[in-house]
């Protein structure tokens, strides 16, 4: 029986890959089992769920273990992982990477010049020869720049004098478009820089890179930002 890796599934910040079977009546017990031991081994919160949270954990897997058994396809697998993952609470990012998640990381780990570097155990997962077929390579950033550019028009500026009002317009926040407007934001500053009302119209952005926002909307104001977490380590 061939064996591959198919899906992931988010640990904190550990990725999991759980093997696939691929026979002609293709049952999956064997790849829920295989899922269960990597998070038994990897998962630290399943006496939390247990005692703390009142989640009967033992008895979820064993309910879709009988779900995974009468599964035929990756897809309906999928549907059960992502099921079982809501009833534990999705507890600690315990999800199933999507292939639309799958995209965002790619982009992120591998095409971003800032995170990615050699050795990142991230990108090992995410470039594993033997994935499924629905995580699909997305395309280079240049081919994504291209592509964002000719569907979302560069940021719209304009002055308006009798209110002393900047007004910028973003259509989205797409990571491949930081540059392009960074240009057009700065530039609209350095024209109107006595300006005393700023309007920024985000009504109907699709959304996008948190990277967008704190360097083309935060920077160029000399603002900051920052964040605080703390680990606990057992």
């Amino acid at each position: 029986m061939k064996r591959f890796a198919s899906f992931l599934t988010i640990l904190i910040l550990v990725f999991t890959s759980c093997a696939c079977s691929t026979s002609d009546n293709a049952s999956y017990s064997d790849d829920y089992e295989y899922l269960w031991n990597e998070l038994e081994s990897s998962y630290p919160y399943f006496a939390y769920l247990r005692e703390d949270k009142g989640i009967d954990v033992d008895g979820i897997r064993e309910r879709y273990a009988e779900k995974a058994e009468a599964t035929g396809s990756e897809e309906e697998f999928a549907v059960v992982i992502e099921d079982m993952f809501s009833e534990l609470g999705n507890f600690a990012h315990l999800w199933l990477v999507t292939p639309e998640l799958y995209g965002g990381m790619y982009n992120h780990m591998i095409y971003d010049e800032n995170i990615a570097y050699d050795g990142n155990p991230f990108a090992e997962v995410l470039q594993d020869p033997g994935l499924s077929d629905i995580y699909v390579k997305p395309e280079t950033p240049e081919e994504q720049t291209d592509e964002a550019e000719n569907l979302f028009p560069e940021v719209w500026t304009q002055y308006f004098s009798d209110n002393d009002v900047l007004y910028l317009r973003i259509t989205s926040f797409d990571h491949s478009l930081i540059e392009r407007d960074n240009i057009v934001i700065n530039d609209a500053l350095t024209k109107y820089p006595d300006a005393k009302n700023l309007i920024i119209d985000i009504r109907n952005n699709s959304g996008g890179s948190d990277k967008y926002w704190m360097q083309n909307l935060v920077d160029p104001f000399g603002g900051k930002y920052e964040f605080k977490f703390r680990n606990y380590i057992r």
